[in-house]
């Protein structure tokens, strides 16, 4: 299975195993950044650069995300 982010669409993109159409596109937030797999390989986390948050994929049936907040991006 193939994840890739797009900043200007705000989310992933799952293409198919030869990359030649995308089976899916999962809305994350504003500047769809970094990929990570966590050490299990059962979470994908997608750091979304222009609203300061994280969001948390099942890396298996690629349900709705959580999102986590950046804490460093909180006004007083």
């Amino acid at each position: 299975m193939f994840y890739n982010a797009d900043s200007q669409q705000n989310g992933v993109w799952v293409p198919d195993g030869a990359a030649t159409r995308v089976v899916r596109e999962i809305p994350t937030g504003r500047g769809a950044h970094g990929l990570y797999l966590s050490r299990d390989a059962t979470r994908l986390f997608v750091t979304n650069q222009l609203e300061g948050t994280v969001s948390v994929l099942d890396a298996y049936n690629r349900r709705h995300p959580d999102h986590l907040d950046d804490p460093r991006r909180r006004q007083p």
